[in-house]
């Protein structure tokens, strides 16, 4: 240790067998920790600065928050801290490195980088890996009912005078959430159980990036808000991404207002039929293809279809069921009490059963490609009082 005007040096510090407990109480404060009085206007000045040539740290630490809901417990076994030229106006170069085990599965972080650690503000430059972590122990940070799941984080974090910009590389695999509180949670328009269905590939693997932008004090203080929003967005822009390649350029990911619901549906274009057919046409079966091989990369989709007839139909119907219709008029000119109901009924019976047709052909054209069936949904058939274009909806 060398002592000077300029403050004191120490060579080398060597901590050794630490056994740390970091506890949140439920007021979000970490216990035994109390809060520092403001300092003289003078003590910055008065006060000698430290430098730590060299910092080494071993042990473990566990972490308790309370503030949650579900408590949360993690234990780092086996941590090493190494850092270099500590103190105020130094630019401090630090490595940890941590190992965390769940029943046999072994997760490992690393962080590496340089910054100025202990000014105000803090500029700061790290990268960070995690791998094999088990996601289920941080949902009430996620708050989507995670209840399965494997992390692989890869991270470039910048801090200038306090912001915090970060780009993650997000790999996560067997991930399963509560549907219910993911819908609750994520964008209105496209949930995000619906979202990470669109990314996950044949091996139940989803790759996103996962930028995140904020003040550094905001982050500590609103981390699992900040995480959400980062995570759904990224989620959604990714999926819908994903959709327009897949399916360009036949079609997309659209969002249409349910008079049920509070929030827009997502939906892929609707296959559209000609007047009075049930039969797909052939300029539809590229589309058509081409959603059944965009559910073949992506087994966790399921989807909805429903079948529709429009007035647009009439015209084609009455042709075929002209028979119908002259038995009916027969009828009535012998008086024996027919009526233009009959001839209605008849006409509305046959739009219906187109309806169900289209749903029934769209659906067979999927589990004849392979798509299991599942993972195919129907709805109620729906004949509309409008001239809009016959179709089948495809719900997600």
């Amino acid at each position: 240790m060398n002592y000077s005007a300029a403050g004191v040096v120490v060579e080398h510090i060597t901590i050794e067998g630490l056994d740390a407990l970091v506890q949140m109480t439920e007021s979000g404060a970490i216990a035994g920790v109390v809060e520092s009085a403001e300092p003289a206007p003078d003590a910055e000045a008065s006060t000698p600065k430290i430098h730590i040539a060299e910092l080494e740290l071993t042990g473990q630490v566990r972490f308790v928050d309370q503030s949650r809901a579900a408590v949360v417990t993690l234990v780092m076994p086996e941590i090493a801290l190494k850092i270099n030229d500590l103190g105020q106006g130094l630019l401090a170069r630090f490595e940890l490195k941590a190992r965390h085990q769940e029943e046999h599965q072994t997760g490992e972080l690393l962080i590496m980088g340089t910054g100025h650690l202990l000014d105000s503000p803090i500029n700061a430059d790290l990268t960070m890996r995690l791998t094999q972590f088990e996601l289920h122990q941080i949902s009430p940070y996620l708050g989507y009912g995670i209840r399965s799941g494997r992390l692989v984080l890869d991270s470039s974090v910048n801090i200038t005078d306090n912001q915090i910009k970060a780009e993650n590389r997000v790999r996560m695999e067997g991930l399963k959430v509560d549907t219910g509180q993911a819908k609750a949670m994520a964008g209105a328009d496209l949930p995000l159980s619906v979202a990470l269905n669109l990314l996950k590939d044949k091996d139940g693997r989803i790759d996103l990036k996962v930028p995140i932008a904020t003040k550094l004090g905001k982050f500590a203080v609103d981390t699992s808000d900040i995480v959400n929003t980062a995570l759904a967005n990224a989620a959604k822009q990714a999926a819908l991404a994903y959709v327009k390649q897949a399916l360009q350029p036949l079609g997309t990911l659209m969002f249409v207002k349910d008079m049920a619901a509070a929030a827009a549906r997502p939906r892929f274009q609707p296959v559209v039929f000609s007047p009075g057919s049930a039969d797909i046409e052939a300029s539809q079966r590229d589309y058509v293809n081409k959603v059944v091989a965009l559910m073949m990369n992506r087994p966790a989709l399921t989807i909805t279809l429903c079948g529709i007839a429009s007035q647009a139909d009439e015209a084609a119907i009455q042709m075929v069921e002209q028979s119908k219709v002259e038995q009916i008029k027969a009828e009535q000119s012998k008086g024996d009490g027919a009526d233009d109901e009959r001839e209605a009924k008849v006409l509305a019976a046959a739009m219906q059963g187109l309806a169900v047709s289209r749903g029934k052909v769209v659906t067979g054209w999927f589990v004849d490609a392979g798509v299991a069936v599942e993972r195919l949904f129907s709805c109620r058939p729906q004949v509309l009082a409008d001239d809009s274009a016959p179709r089948v909806m495809i719900s997600l």
